[in-house]
């Protein structure tokens, strides 16, 4: 699944006030509720705090990538909030967190929510991806910031593995 297609504007908020990661779950069970009404708020909200037991969803570097599989869910949606001030997420690296990309996905879809959850740490752990993301001001710019970025790493990865090949040896897709 492309990065790019997992967010809308509609589902990125700039600022957003949350003093724990259990109001920061309740605001995206009811944004993510709201934009697809099908999907039980109560569910997203119970499935990213059964998942969250099983060990926190904090990456480091003050990012937090909370994820579910949910009934009802038929796509993969992206939720993109910068907080007003970090909160404690008891990340791998003890810091707390202030960039949110929550992942919602169907309950059938293990490899791809895997893959997707994967590249979005990959993304994520890029100081420039972060740096820039945290300078925004607005929803609308953190949304525009999020995808220049994934073109710009989407650019690197290719220039990165052109040069892995040799001139005589063909890269084959």
């Amino acid at each position: 699944m492309n990065l790019s297609d997992l967010i809308s504007p509609k589902l990125t908020f700039n600022n957003v006030d949350s003093a724990s990661k259990k109001r920061l779950f309740n605001y995206l069970a009811e944004y993510v509720h709201n934009e697809y009404p099908e999907i039980s708020e109560e569910r997203i909200y119970q499935g990213l705090i059964q998942r969250e037991r099983l060990g926190s969803t904090g990456i480091g570097l003050g990012v937090g990538i909370p994820h579910c599989r949910v009934e009802n869910c038929h796509t993969m949606i992206g939720v993109l909030l910068k907080l007003a001030g970090p909160i404690p997420f008891d990340a791998i690296d003890a810091e707390p967190v202030d960039i949110v990309f929550a992942l919602i996905a169907p309950i059938e879809c293990h490899q791809t929510h895997l893959d997707t959850l994967s590249n979005l740490a990959s993304l994520f752990s890029k100081p420039s991806v972060l740096k820039n993301l945290r300078h925004t001001k607005n929803k609308q710019q953190l949304y525009d910031t999020f995808h220049q970025n994934l073109v710009l790493d989407v650019e690197n990865s290719t220039t990165n593995d052109a040069d892995k090949y040799p001139d005589h040896i063909a890269k084959t897709s």
